[in-house]
Order: structure tokens, then sequence, then C-alpha cells
């Protein structure tokens, strides 16, 4: 392709409406997150991966030079947005690696198994930053390279329509709206700016013919955006059923399928340790459980099945023998970002202000389909917490009915070594009924009974990788530190191999109770925690145990434990208070009534920095809060910048002298020395902006810069003469004009030097356009 005459006056244009297209397709992504956490990080890499594109173009850098500079500037500003506390002044380091291996690792497996819309986790995050800098580099090469806005289109097109085939319903009409809308604003743009490129182009009054056409076109865009908003939704067929429902899947719009909530629980736990998840007022406290997971893959536990509209009483599945304590519960969400509703478990009511939804196999509470999560909803729940006792519990093995066969299934190559240390723990501590086993294996991971050591095998430790799989198992035990994701993973599944049904329970310990208000838990993100359950017996049903060190719920005296949770509250009694009242429907338990419930401005007051009684917020972020973490980090901010702009510049500046000697290197005779010393002459002139034109010989090249270079005119001149007889000739040079060559380019080099503001030649060490023509 020839080159432009000279650049199209909109380019600029043409190219923040390109842009624009990429904006559109991360606004797009709100159908697959949950809240709008995710939107300025990607649209921090999305405005990186254009300035990067946009000025390596400019400068005259190629394809592949510019996808390799790019690239790892993408690679540095991911590593500092999404896993800064892994770097080392802002570089990634190997435990960047790691972290981000396991993070990606765990996605993937979510994706799985997804449902939007989802938490924005890092490794989500890093995937889709990765597409759009992908994206941005491929509409960019298109549209101002090849100068085809067609192809241009078909990145970001790609993504938005990967967003929609998978995202939920929220948003959907605004993201295609402005998809199309900014789609046709840049091939509007993009056609004016080529039309500049045409020499024959309105030369009279070009100026006045691009805006009379951007002025038009933008017109006809507004009218074909505005007809399809009005016009579409009102067309015959526009909301009916699709033909092709395949959003429902096999189970139809009542079967749902829930990524782990395992994957989210680390983050809880230390990202948003401080964030009030909800509140709720009760009059004893519990775990607040969100859902228990059935399935194991050897990577990740799951759960999946068939929730049914609920209101009022529940089919809950009480254990026949067991005795339990009603307890009535007000739910207010703040920050869950999940789609269940938390509730002490058994839960055997509710009543909620929005549709919700019911499992009765894992006694499970989500929100309808229609919502995108949980938060902001109020709901009551009546719960009956059991309260076995432990001659309640210790019972023969009785035959496990075929419905519960799933809560035995381990996968194939399940880790050896937890099924030999299953086996020993029940062998050791002498247990021959279910309720006994699962006892062994509580006191074999909390270091208690017969497994009593004084170095304490197991230690709880937030240290650790997120994970839980096969690989992740022979870790823990191995090293014995984690937290209650390994804790109750691990227990569940050696509970499996030695014929236990078990399954892993999620949610909250009960949280803060406020000082004025004894009935009123604030849950933090810290009290995020996860717990084994066992089936041991048709009249008992399910009960939970606990084998992470320092927890321990209410209600545990069966399993030998007190209350305890993550910052070490005291136990308090576990009796009962409650008083049973009378009610309409004598399916629903009724208690005493707890303290009125909070206003919307009093839950908005839990969430704001500051109350005495909240933890101090975590340090700012140096990406999602640059300024604030400047005026922590002041120090740290301005040297993570000298390094990286040291490093940088040692890089640049090593290429160029590689780059160099291996060009010195290859020059072995006069003629090859004299065509070297003229690329070097050209790369010189380019300092001061005096460019070869497409069009000029040597010898027009030569007396333009002799006319800005005077003292080093007949020089300049002469050089060219040699450059043509050293390229086009067939004789030798002689020995002398190289070196009147070199000369020449090493005296042009002080005078460029000397005219350049300091700044500029600063900068001149930063271009790695310069780095890479040396």
């Amino acid at each position: 392709m020839s080159a432009p005459t000279s650049r199209p006056a909109h380019l600029p244009l043409a190219e923040l409406a390109l842009a624009g297209v990429t904006l559109a397709v991360i606004f797009g992504f709100a159908r697959l997150f949950q809240g709008w956490s995710f939107f300025w990080p990607l649209v921090a890499v999305g405005a990186y991966a254009h300035l990067a594109t946009m000025t390596l173009r400019r400068r005259g850098a190629g394809v592949a030079t510019s996808a390799v500079v790019s690239l790892a500037g993408f690679l540095l500003l991911a590593g500092a947005i999404w896993f800064a506390e892994t770097t080392t002044f802002l570089l990634p380091t190997s435990r960047t690696m790691e972290v981000v291996s396991a993070e990606l690792g765990e996605s993937w497996a979510a994706f799985q198994q997804l449902t939007a819309p989802v938490p924005g986790r890092s490794g989500f995050l890093l995937a889709c930053g990765l597409a759009i800098f992908v994206a941005v580099f491929l509409a960019d090469w298109a549209a101002f390279r090849l100068w085809s806005p067609i192809e241009a289109i078909v990145p970001a097109t790609t993504l938005f329509v990967f967003g929609a085939l998978l995202g939920a319903d929220q948003q959907r009409t605004t993201s295609a709206v402005a998809f199309g809308l900014a789609v046709l604003l840049f091939v509007l743009a993009h056609r004016v700016a080529r039309l500049e490129r045409r020499p024959g182009w309105l030369t009279s009054d070009d100026d006045r013919g691009s805006r009379w056409l951007l002025r038009s076109g933008g017109a006809l865009v507004a009218a074909a955006v505005l007809a399809g908003v009005v016009i579409g939704p009102r067309l015959p067929g526009a909301t009916a059923p699709a033909l092709i429902d395949w959003r429902a899947g096999d189970g139809g719009p009542s079967s749902r399928v829930t990524v782990s909530p395992l994957v989210d629980i680390r983050q809880r736990l230390v990202d948003q340790r401080d964030l009030v998840v909800f509140a709720v007022e009760a009059d004893r406290k519990a775990y607040w459980r969100l859902t228990s997971l059935d399935t194991f893959d050897g990577q990740i536990w799951r759960s999946g099945g068939r929730y049914r509209e609920a209101s009022g009483a529940l089919p809950a599945q009480l254990p026949a023998e067991v005795t339990s304590a009603p307890v009535r519960q007000r739910f207010s969400i703040l920050g869950l970002s999940a789609l269940w509703l938390p509730a002490a478990y058994q839960p055997v009511a509710v009543d909620a202000e929005a549709r919700v939804r019911y499992q009765p196999d894992s006694a499970t509470l989500i929100v309808d389909t229609a919502y995108p999560s949980s938060d902001d909803l109020r709901y009551e729940v009546v719960s009956e917490i059991p309260e076995p006792t432990p001659e309640q519990l210790d019972r023969p093995a009785e035959p496990i009915p075929a419905e519960l066969a799933g809560y035995l299934e381990l996968p194939s190559g399940f880790s050896r070594k937890a099924q030999r240390l299953a086996r020993e723990a029940v062998a050791t501590a002498g247990a021959t009924t279910p309720y006994q086993q699962a006892m062994a294996l509580q006191a074999f991971f909390r270091d208690e009974g017969v497994f009593a050591t004084d170095d304490h095998r197991f230690v709880y430790d937030l240290s650790p990788a997120p994970g839980h799989g096969d690989d992740a198992i022979d870790a823990f035990l191995d090293s014995g530190r984690g937290y209650c994701e390994q804790f109750a993973g691990t227990y569940a599944a050696m509970a499996r191999s030695i014929g236990l049904p078990a399954r892993v329970a999620v949610g909250f310990t009960w949280g803060e109770q406020d000082p004025s208000n004894p009935n009123l838990y604030l849950v933090r993100g810290r009290f995020a925690h996860a717990w084994p359950e066992v089936w041991l017996g048709e009249q008992v049903g399910w009960v939970a145990f606990e084998p992470t060190p320092g927890r321990g719920a209410p209600g545990m005296g069966y399993a030998g434990i007190r209350p305890a949770q993550a910052d070490g509250e005291s136990p308090e009694p576990t009796t009962s208070t409650t008083t049973p009242v009378a009610t309409t429907d004598p399916t629903i338990p009724q208690v005493s009534q707890p303290d009125e419930r909070l206003s919307p401005e009093d839950l908005a007051a839990l969430q704001q920095p500051g109350s005495t009684d909240s933890p101090s917020p975590s340090s700012p972020s140096p990406w999602t809060e640059p300024l604030a973490y400047a005026r922590h980090h002041p120090a740290r901010a301005a040297l993570a910048l000298a390094t990286l702009t040291g490093l940088y510049a040692i890089g640049m500046a090593g290429t160029a002298a590689l780059r160099r000697r291996r060009r010195l290197a290859a020059a072995r005779d006069p003629n090859a020395r004299v065509r070297l010393a003229w690329r070097d002459l050209s790369v010189q002139l380019r300092r001061l902006g005096i460019v070869r034109r497409p069009t000029e010989t040597s010898n027009e090249f030569a007396t333009r810069a002799a006319a800005a270079l005077p003292e080093h005119a007949t020089a300049i001149i002469a050089l060219a003469a040699d450059a043509d007889a050293a390229t086009f000739s067939t004789l030798a040079l002689d020995q002398s004009r190289p070196e009147r060559a070199e000369l020449l380019v090493a005296n042009l080099a002080r005078t460029v030097s000397r005219r350049l503001p300091r700044h500029r030649a600063v900068l001149d060490r930063l271009d790695p356009r310069l780095a890479l023509r040396s």
C-alpha cells in the first residue's frame, strides 16, 4: 500500500471513535458481572491499549514491534491493577505468576459452571483485559494500517456478542444501543479520515467537505439508532419467545447451576474483610449458611439443582429424633454480590419482598433469575436450628439411600495420601460408628484428643493459594497450613473416602454484635467461612462439624466445640431464649420479635468508614485509587515510577547499543560502512523532524537536510552521493569514504543534541522507534 500524502485532519477523531467502540464493549460486560467494580480497571486497560498502539503506529513502529512493546506494557499494567500486592515496585515476581496461575485456574473451573452475572474475580477480569487488549491491537492494525473499517470492528463485535450470549438480561437494550451507536460513529469517522488521505478529496476545500460529511452522516446515524430503539421493540415478534431457548438449559427455568462460593471466599477474607456484606437481626447467633456443595470433580466443589419458587412454609427435611430451636431472622443484604440468601440451618419458612427460590436437598435459598444478585434485598427467615446430643448422633451405621449415593462420589485418581490418612485417623481413634468417625476426622485437623501435639500439625493461615482440588489437598496435608476452604474441602473429601456421605457448607459466622442492639449482627467479609456437613442416618440427617482451628458454631456441644470466630469473640451461653408466640399459620414457628427493623439510612451508615466499631479500611490500591495511594505512600509511588522509568531507559539504551554493534560487525567493507552511516544520518535527522519522503531521491533528501543544517551541508550532500554509489555501483569505495561518513554522523549527533531541548533528549532515550532504528 502506498503511503498517504499527509496525515488526515480527522485521524484523531477516527481514533477516538474506535476507542468509543471499545468503551461500548466494556459497558456491555455489565451483563456478565455483578456491580460495576469491573468497569474502571477494564477502562484503564482499554485506554492503555489504544494509547500504546496509536503512539507506536504514529512513531513508525512496525506491527511486530508494536505487539511486543505494547504487550509488555499490558502485562505490567495488569499486574499492578489486579495483583499489586504480589509485585515489587509494581514489577511482577514469581509470587505474581503463582497467584495469576491459581486465579486463572479457579476462574476457568468456575466458568464451566457459571451463571451470569458473577462477582468480578481477578481471574475473570484478567482474561477480559487480555481479550480487550488483543481486540484493540487488531482493530488499530486493521483500521489505520490496512485502512479497512469492517475488519476493524470484527474483534470488538466478537467480544460484544460473547458477552451478549453469556450475559444476564440486565443492561441488554442499553448496551446494544451503545455498541451500535459507537460502531456507526466509528465507520463514519473512519470514512472521512480515509477520504482525506486521497490527494483528490475536495482539494479546493477539504475541511468543508469533511465537515459536511460528518454532519450528514451523523444525522443518518442518529436517525438509524433512534429508529432502532423506537421501532424495533414494536415490530411483530419482537417480544415473542425465542425459537430455540438455548439459555434455559436442560433443566428449564427452574434449573440453575451455581458457581462454587468457595471461589470467592479468600477474596472476602482478605480484600473485602471490612466490608459489611449483610446485617441480620435475630435473637440468637448462628452460622449464617448460604448453601452446600455436593459435587467434587477433583478441582472444585460445586452444586446444582432444581429450584422452586418459595414463599411461606418451605418443604424442609427436619430430622426426626433431633431436638431443635426455632429462630426468626431478618436479613438486610448490603454487599454480598451473590445469588444466595443467607439463613441459619435449617430454614423452614421465608417471607421476602422479592421472588425467591428454594432447593430442598441442599436447604438453599436464592433470588429468582430475574434478579442479578441478592444485594439490597430484605427478607425474613424462620429456621429450626438442630441441637443434637452425642447420644442422639452416636448410632450404628445405616444403609445409605440411593438418592445420597452422589455424596460419596470422588474423582478417579483421588489423593491416595488423603485416603490413607483418613483410614489411619479413624483407626487411631478407634471409631466404629459414623458419628465417631466424623469426630475422629475433626480431632485430626484440630489436633485434639489422641491427635493432640505440641507443635500443632494444622494451622489456620491465609497465605496458601486458593484451591481444594487433588493437588491442593496434597499440598495442604503436606504443609498443614490453610484456611477454611482447605479444611472443609479436605475434610469432606476424606469423609467420603471412608464411606461417610459429606458435603461442604459455605456461609458466614455470626459477625459483630451491635453494643446498642444485642439482636443485631453486622457480618463483614472476614467472617466468610466454610465447614463440612456429614449425613449420620435417616433419623438425624445432616450434621455440621468444624475442622478449622479457632472456629466453632453456637450449639456445637455435640462436637465438643465452643463458639468461636475470626475476631476471637469470647464464648457465650448457647441456650435459646426464644419464647413461642401466637401465629395464624401453625406450620411456621414463631419466636419473640427482635428490635424494630433498621431503616435504609441506618443500613447505609453501616458501610461508612470510620465508625467507632469498624476496623480501619484497607490501604488504597495504586490503580483504583491512584491519588489516594500516592498520598498514603508518596515515597513508594515515586520510587516505583522512577524504577520503571530507569529500567525502561536502560532497556532502550541496551537495545540500541546491541543493534548498533551487530550492524557494525556485519559491515565488513567500505560500501557497507557507508550505507550504515547513511542510515545513522537518517536517524539523527529524524530527531529534528526531518524525515525522508517516499518520493524523494537521496540527493533531494540531502539537499533539504543541508538547508536546515548549513554547517554540515557539504558533508551531507557528499554522503548522499557516496550512499548511492555504495548501493547501486559494483565498484568498491576507498577507505576514506566510510571514515568521512562516520565522522559526519558523530558531528551531526552532537549538533542535534545541542539544538534539542533537554527534555527532548531524555524522551529520545525512551523512544523505542529510535532504539530499534539504531
